[in-house]
């Protein structure tokens, strides 16, 4: 199934899988903010650095995924990958304006900038994770 693929395809599952973890990590201290009394802290060093191996890990393993696969990896992409990368970015800029306008709205109402830096964040990652999300669905209907 995973050699059928094409690089971007491959390339939004390793996505997908990324952003739940980085998501589930960034949640989690959140919430554990929240329930010591400490709601909506910014981050401490711990997350950014587990954060940042995250990352370092994300770009390692698309490194390999071209590696296995140069021939994909180098190519421009077919017109599958354009109108599946183009509907998922159409549909994913509405969450992106909901979340935002819902940040500045609590943002005018309480005056918090920690409320407003955790809901773009929060907007930021379900709007990636949508985003992946119907670009494999796309390549899915297409196939």
């Amino acid at each position: 199934m995973f050699t059928s693929m094409t690089y971007p395809e491959k390339s939004a599952w390793v996505s997908l899988i990324f952003l739940i973890i980085a998501g589930a990590q960034w949640f989690g201290v959140t919430a554990v903010g929240v329930l010591n009394g400490n709601a909506f802290a910014v981050p401490d060093g711990n997350i950014v650095f587990t954060a940042t191996m995250t990352v370092a890990v994300f770009i390692v393993v698309h490194i390999l995924l071209a590696v296995t696969d140069l021939k994909s990896a180098a190519s421009r992409g077919d017109e599958r990958d354009r109108v599946a990368a183009y509907k998922a970015g159409y549909r994913t800029s509405f969450v992106l304006q909901f979340g935002s306008g819902i940040g500045v709205l609590a943002f005018v109402a309480n005056r918090d900038g920690d409320v407003l830096f955790h809901i773009i964040i929060a907007t930021i990652f379900i709007a990636l994770v949508i985003d992946s999300v119907l670009r494999l669905l796309s390549y899915r209907n297409m196939a």
